[in-house]
């Protein structure tokens, strides 16, 4: 079953041309396994707010070495189909040119997923996240 909705501060999208601000993320289904990581969904931004063509990107799992505690983050595909589904319950404010009229948008969003609240796995992420950005 789908969490509950998590209703976001307004975080704005867009291009030059085109901009909208995501009004509503759904927490996705766990994967019956205990693992924790990540996926990324690709998707476009109807003119009504609501999302459409939805494809899984990357997904990552962490693992734990429970000797000495390092961790590794390696490709796995077990988050991508619960990522998927909680991505048609996006919801964005309808997008709009800069003119006023109605567009439509590509986005991305990341779902992260942790089987246990642990440090040493929010940290691994962290850090991941920033070397993608870096």
């Amino acid at each position: 079953m789908l969490g509950s909705p998590n209703i976001l501060a307004a975080k704005a999208v867009g291009s030059d041309d085109c901009s909208t601000k995501k009004i509503q993320v759904m927490k996705p289904e766990f994967p019956p396994a205990a693992i924790s990581g990540y996926a990324v969904v690709h998707f476009e931004i109807k003119e009504d707010g609501t999302t459409r063509n939805i494809t899984a990107g990357e997904s990552m799992c962490v693992r734990v070495n429970r000797k000495d505690r390092s961790t590794k983050i390696k490709e796995c595909g077990i988050f991508k189909r619960y990522a998927v589904n909680a991505a048609h319950f996006l919801k964005y404010a309808p997008p709009q040119k800069k003119d006023g009229g109605a567009c439509t948008l590509k986005n991305s969003h990341r779902y992260t997923f942790f089987h246990e609240d642990s440090e040493i796995i929010v940290d691994a992420l962290k850090q991941h996240f920033s070397s993608l950005e870096g």
